[in-house]
């Protein structure tokens, strides 16, 4: 039996998107905008560790290859900082190099891309 829209709102809950393709993070932002969650969209690690060290977030939605600082270094910093943060982590294949060493902070869920935004919402909730 589908939900009803209304089942998959996101209540206002504060997530932020990371990622470098800008394309991919306007879906991402439209996507969760939509159904009600207030969104933030940044395109590097680094940016991500700064934005929850001023503001906060419940959720984090990352890339994992970021140029730079890569989404799983950043989200090791970030678990550190706020370990309530829920953290996301979407990587480009199956391949989870680097992910073994880093999976002990308690990661949320790791998907692998193309990334299916409705399941992601389910995860943080709004399928509930």
């Amino acid at each position: 039996m589908p939900l009803a829209l209304s089942s998959l709102r996101g209540r206002g809950m504060n997530i932020l998107i990371v990622d470098n393709d800008e394309a991919a993070r306007r879906r991402a932002v439209e996507f969760f905008l939509g159904l009600g969650y207030q969104v933030q969209m940044v395109d590097s690690g680094l940016k991500a560790i700064s934005l929850v060290i001023e503001q906060g977030v419940e959720a984090i939605l990352m890339k994992a290859q970021l140029p730079g600082l890569s989404g799983l270094d950043a989200a090791a910093i970030i678990k550190r900082i706020d370990p309530k943060t829920r953290v996301i982590v979407v990587l480009q294949d199956e391949s989870l190099e680097g992910f073994e060493e880093t999976r002990q902070i308690d990661y949320l869920e790791c998907f692998v891309e193309p990334l299916n935004l409705e399941r992601v919402n389910q995860l943080l909730g709004g399928g509930r």
